[in-house]
């Protein structure tokens, strides 16, 4: 097996589990394969055979581990929720990082266990002075410098981004010419 460090470890550890579990049983498998299934369907459907186990159901085999390289495949912790039946969700939070004196980077950090979409504004407030420059990042565009407060909003002519459990991305920077505790938030989006 080739591939990510961690990834082959897990891999080897599910095959020896696998292997030790055939040692005292001969399953019978049957095979329904799935094509395009949201993370919130599998969920549901692994909760309620959990609850309700079907008479013949002796596992659930997913053939398709995640591996760092694939990015059309779920992340661990999507899979890890969805076989403990919880619906994945995303937790889309903007956190502010001053760098030096005067200098803040703006984050959007995914806390959930599901991916993110990219579509939510951020809201930055300071009191006082504006800054001295600032720059929006990647997807994202600054739209309204008003009152000490700046909008940062999904870029309408970039192709829209997710955010994978746990990750970050910086999406802006701010410089003040004094320190400044600049407050954030996501607005997220009303469609």
């Amino acid at each position: 097996i080739i591939g990510h460090e961690k990834d082959v470890e897990r891999v080897m550890q599910l095959i020896r589990e696998l292997e030790q579990i055939s040692q005292t049983t001969i399953p019978t498998v049957q095979i329904h394969p799935l094509r395009h299934t949201g993370s919130e369907a599998m969920a549901t459907l692994v909760r309620r055979w959990t609850e309700n186990r079907p008479a013949l159901l002796r596992g659930i085999l997913w053939y398709r581990l995640p591996v760092e390289s694939d990015k059309l495949n779920w992340r661990w912790t999507t899979l890890r929720a969805i076989i403990d039946g919880r619906l994945p969700r995303a937790d889309l939070r903007v956190e502010t990082h001053q760098v030096e004196p005067g200098l803040i980077d703006v984050y959007l950090h995914n806390a959930g266990d599901a991916d993110a979409r990219l579509d939510a504004s951020v809201s930055l407030r300071w009191d006082g002075k504006d800054p001295i420059a600032r720059d929006a990042l990647g997807e994202f565009e600054g739209v309204e410098l008003v009152g000490s407060q700046w909008t940062l909003r999904p870029d309408v002519d970039a192709p829209r981004a997710v955010l994978g459990p746990g990750k970050r991305r910086m999406i802006a920077w701010m410089r003040f010419d004094t320190n400044k505790e600049v407050q954030s938030h996501v607005v997220p989006n009303s469609d």
